[in-house]
Parts: structure tokens; sequence; C-alpha cells
């Protein structure tokens, strides 16, 4: 409850307050400092304990902190498995589903057994969803974050607009961050080599790539007018495992804007350009021009790609409303422990209603990945 009152701030504490004006008497609520004297209040009542967390874990879904909703609903199952004992003794039967959220996926669900600790810690959260009648555990993976720091964040902005603000934001996140700016086609790859080779990814937890550019379609043209650019499955394919063992089995990072040159042609009745291939992620943000996008087809990876019109540089003072809506989500996601997927959801929303309100400015969002665990940045 301490972790929960200390994430929680001025604006969360008065409208949880308000939701619970119907349960504790007014002079109590009027005398509230903290989400402890709420706690304290409740229990008071017999509206909370250990095994009784129902209605704040309510609470603070409906004032959106699902967050910590979570951290309530995990304390909860925890003490109640560890009261009721596992079953049979030290063992789970768990059963894996294939996940609607990745870009590859089994065709049919596989159970298997494996044990249980008896202790759960943050990255092996249990987590229990009631169907029915009936319930399941399911174990959550998670990618270790454990180095110091956690990675190596490439930046590339060949366009010089929003570097020296991701640097920043990747900086906060605790990744060693090297950034170039306005290079041409040929120094991109040959920087994207270079990062690539490099032993310190043995150490590493991660790495993240951003690459802001005018492009053509699905090729990078850096600073270059003319050229067949870098196409993006090259920069994809320098980080697999084979090209870079130091990344296998961890999580790669894409965070791409480009500024396409070329006028592309909308497709009649699609709504966007996503392959008709199983397993794809489709995005929320409405996406109206047909463009073959490239798509991740090895393991570990997290590609966001998000293009619109290379008009959009002849704004003063122009920023990105993908990339801003990106670091502000990151950075509120850092507070919040949110995993990297919930976290892409406000950059979609953010996308979506920039396009609603200013469709001649619209902004086309492709994420897709193939992570096998969740990603926390916090």
């Amino acid at each position: 409850m301490a972790d929960v009152s200390e994430d929680m701030d001025t604006e969360n504490l008065k409208s949880l307050t308000f939701l619970l004006r119907g349960t504790l008497p007014k002079h109590k609520l009027e005398n509230v400092q903290s989400f402890l004297d709420i706690v304290v209040e409740l229990e008071k009542l017999d509206q909370l304990s250990s095994e009784k967390m129902d209605l704040i874990e309510h609470c603070l879904r409906s004032i959106h902190r699902v967050d910590l909703a979570k951290k309530i609903s995990h304390y909860q199952q925890t003490v109640l498995m560890t009261k009721q004992g596992s079953s049979p003794p030290d063992r789970l039967k768990f059963c894996s589903v294939p996940s609607t959220n990745s870009s590859f996926s089994v065709s049919s669900a596989s159970c298997y057994v494996r044990p249980v600790p008896k202790f759960f810690d943050k990255p092996t959260a249990v987590k229990k969803k009631l169907l029915g009648t009936s319930s399941y555990c399911q174990q959550e993976e998670v990618y270790s974050m454990q180095s110091d720091p956690r990675g190596l964040c490439l930046i590339i902005d060949c366009v010089g607009t929003e570097g020296d603000e991701l640097e920043q934001t990747f900086k906060a996140l605790h990744f060693r961050v090297i950034t170039h700016k306005l290079l041409s086609v040929r120094d991109v790859q040959s920087t994207l080599r270079e990062v690539a080779h490099q032993q310190g990814h043995y150490r590493a937890s991660a790495f993240v790539c951003c690459v802001i550019s005018r492009s053509r379609s699905s090729d990078l043209l850096a600073t270059d007018s003319h050229g067949p650019g870098l196409n993006l499955d090259t920069v994809r394919r320098l980080f697999t495992s084979d090209s870079c063992p130091g990344l296998a089995g961890k999580p790669k990072l894409f965070f791409i804007q480009s500024y396409d040159v070329s006028e592309p042609q909308r497709c009649a009745g699609c709504m966007g350009c996503e392959d008709e291939e199983a397993g794809e992620l489709e995005t929320d943000a409405p996406v109206l021009l047909c463009c073959k996008r490239t798509v991740p087809v090895d393991a570990d990876i997290f590609w966001s790609h998000c293009w619109t019109r290379v008009k959009q540089l002849e704004v003063p003072n122009h920023q990105s409303v993908y990339l801003k809506a990106l670091r502000t989500s990151l950075t509120e996601g850092q507070k919040r422990r949110t995993h990297l997927i919930d976290l892409h959801m406000a950059v979609n929303r953010a996308v979506y209603e920039h396009n609603h309100t200013s469709p001649e400015s619209s902004y086309f969002l492709n994420l897709r990945h193939t992570l096998r665990k969740t990603v926390y940045l916090s």
C-alpha cells in the first residue's frame, strides 16, 4: 500500500475520494492527505483487508490507474495462494495460449507443467483471471533489464528536428545513447553496421534504434536527394541474432519516423497497408495509405514505424505528433511501470486524435512485434 501511495498524485487522490464519498463519511474524506489515510479508514469499516481488495481495485481502475490496480490484484492473489498452498504440492499446470498481440504465434495452445516458486517478486508476478466459475493462473514472463546501463540506444536524425529530445528521454530510461545527425545513406548504413558489431551488446539487456529520415516507400533516403536509399528490412537484419549474436534473446526496439517524398496511392476499400498474413498486429490509428511496409520476422523485435508526408517538414517549428507522443508515453510508462505494448496504445491514441482533427496532415502508424516476453522500461 505504501508503494501505491507513492505512485499516486494529487489528482488521482481527489478522484479516488470522490468515488468513495458513498462509502466513507464526509468528515473522514475531508481529512484525507494520502492514499494511506483512505486505506486506514476502509480497514476500520471492514471494506479492505489482505483478502478483500475488490473495492479499492475497482476504484483505481475507474480513475484509469490500471497499473496500480494490477499491483493490488497481484498482492491479493499472492496472499491467497500463500494461504491456500499450491496444488498439487509445489507444482501447478500452466496453459500457454498464443497472444493476439504478437506478429507470430503457435497454431494451437500448448500445456506444460512447471514449478511454482514459494515467493513471487515483480518480474514473475502471478496473475489470476476469473472466467465464469473457473480460474487459471498465468505466469508473466518479463525480459530482464538488470544491466546498467540497460543497453545502447542509437539515434539517427537525418532531418535535424527531434534527435536531442529523444536522447534525453532514453538517457532517463538508463540507456547509453549515441546520436548521429544529418547522415547520408552510406553513412547511415556504415553507422548501423559499426553499432551492430559492438561487443557491449553481450553485457546489455536491450537495444533501441530510433531513426528520423525522409523516405520513399520502405527506403530511407537520409540526407540524399536521390538514389536507391536504405531498405528498412536491411536495418532490422543487421540486429538479428545471426548478424548480432550479442543481442540474441534480448528485446530490440525500433522507433522510426519517416517523411515520405513519394505520392502514395489510396487503396479503395481497405483500412491500411497491412499485409493479410495471419498473426499481424493491427494498429489503433487509421491507416489510409496503401504502401507496403517491412514486417519483422525475427524473434524479440518491437517495430514501431510512423510515416507522414514530407511537406510536414515545411511547417515552422515542426514537431512529429508520433515522436512527441512517444516521448511522453515512455516517460509516463517509466513512472507507472507500464509495459511497452500498453504504453504504445497511448501513442496510437495521440496519432488517431491528431488525424481526426487534422486530416490534411495525417500520420500513419504501423506497429508489429515478435516479442516473446513483456518489456518494462521503468
